[in-house]
């Protein structure tokens, strides 16, 4: 079966080729082309398969959702009368926060079990407070922290990962001017204030609820509090296994580092979005926007700063550095992403690289790095509609993508991969 995908996918790349660069452009495509340029139009990608047909990775639900959240909110956005505009701003910051969230934060626990061929079942509707992940054993949890200690700390992470990589999709959209904030400003600030809340309410001891441990193991939790959880095995890798933790039984060490956690996930509040701003206008053709971040990864921490530069609108790219932290140093990393480059008035390009110093074995402990890169291009074949449709075109999406040993967030193995993914797109005026 994964041949026969790889020669599909062989035969969809030839195509690809074939008809992107072919010279029997039709007038009436560039003319559509040269129209959609200067209206800027909005664009909302689906991934279709990603690494494998059991869906979904991380990436692939996350793109997925923004996209849906896009086009549900911006219709109703512009359909309903002013009137309604007060009542809409509720609603609109009430279900990202209510659900939405839960639901995208949960999905980033259970797609590192499914990523491990592990079985589970996603509950985002809070029942009692807590939205979880269920149906995985004592046995297998502990079957995995002794023998893939660093994804076992990344199932305690994972739901922040998601959260983390989500706002940082968003803050692409609105830097780049490919969004607009009234149409996404419920689940950014919502998942902005959560994700800072959750760091810091566990790590000051600020949530002093404690959960029962349910009778039946198939119903609890696959990790308890996540920030919690992760600092104590971090710290205590071969302790007596039990999945929740409580802020009484930690060490310490473990208390001063839940305290390093909580100031520094105020990082994530450091962007311009905050005051209604997006980039700083340097001059009539070139646009300078940043942000930054912080969550927790399977060997400790990471620290993200983000700096967006937009030349002739045509040009679009963000460039990063990043700081991963253990219990011992920070290992530096960095990269760069061009987004949305129009070439040859078919194709629609898409690309990331980076490159990293990390904790070697992506240990806690370890005071030694390795050097790992990463790099992913997306081609985007476009299809042009009618002038009469509300779309400007329809895209074919091919995704090429590897990396070395590392963490890099979203993607759904920390050892080497490489994968080919499937999606379309589709813009709008």
């Amino acid at each position: 079966m994964q041949f026969f995908r790889l020669c599909s996918l062989l035969a969809l790349l030839i195509s690809f080729s074939s008809y992107a660069f072919t010279d029997s452009t039709r007038k009436e495509e560039k003319v559509h082309w040269n129209k959609q340029k200067s209206d800027n139009a909005y664009v909302y990608g689906f991934t279709i398969i990603d690494y494998t047909t059991r869906p979904y990775t991380m990436r692939q639900f996350n793109q997925n959702y923004l996209s849906t959240y896009r086009i549900f909110s911006r219709v109703i956005n512009t359909s309903l009368p002013k009137k309604w505009k007060f009542p809409l701003a509720i609603f609109n910051f009430f279900l990202p926060t209510s659900y939405f969230i839960p639901y995208t934060h949960e999905e980033g626990h259970r797609s590192v079990l499914t990523a491990l061929n592990i079985g589970s079942v996603s509950s985002p509707v809070f029942s009692n407070g807590v939205a979880k992940v269920t149906g995985v054993s004592d046995e297998t949890l502990m079957d995995l922290r002794d023998g893939d200690f660093p994804n076992y700390i990344r199932l305690h992470t994972a739901g922040l990962e998601s959260d983390f990589s989500l706002l940082q999709m968003e803050e692409e959209l609105l830097m780049f001017q490919k969004e607009k904030l009234e149409n996404i400003y419920g689940d950014f600030f919502g998942r902005k204030l959560g994700i800072v809340s959750y760091m810091l309410f566990s790590g000051l001891n600020l949530n002093r609820r404690i959960h029962p441990l349910e009778s039946n193991e198939n119903d609890r939790d696959i990790v308890g509090d996540d920030v919690l959880g992760a600092v104590r095995h971090l710290h205590r890798p071969d302790m007596p296994f039990q999945r929740y933790t409580n802020h009484q039984e930690l060490n310490e060490s473990e208390k001063g580092y839940l305290k390093k956690v909580a100031y520094l996930s105020l990082l994530n509040l450091l962007s311009p979005l905050f005051i209604g701003k997006t980039t700083l206008a340097v001059n009539p053709t070139l646009n300078v926007g940043f942000g930054a971040g912080y969550i927790l990864a399977p060997f400790g921490d990471m620290m993200e700063e983000n700096v967006y530069i937009q030349k002739n609108q045509n040009w679009n790219v963000r460039a990063f550095l990043r700081q991963f932290g253990n219990n011992q140093r920070y290992f530096w990393g960095g990269g760069f992403s061009l987004v949305d480059y129009p070439w040859k008035n078919r194709l629609m390009i898409n690309a990331t690289t980076q490159c990293w110093n990390q904790p070697k074995g992506l240990d806690f402990n370890t005071t030694e790095g390795k050097m790992g890169a990463s790099l992913e291009c997306k081609l985007g074949l476009l299809i042009p509609t009618k002038k009469s449709s509300p779309l400007q075109w329809i895209s074919l999406d091919l995704t090429l993508r590897a990396k070395t040993q590392g963490f890099v967030p979203q993607d759904p193995y920390l050892g080497d991969a490489f994968n080919v993914a499937l999606g379309m797109s589709i813009y709008t005026k």
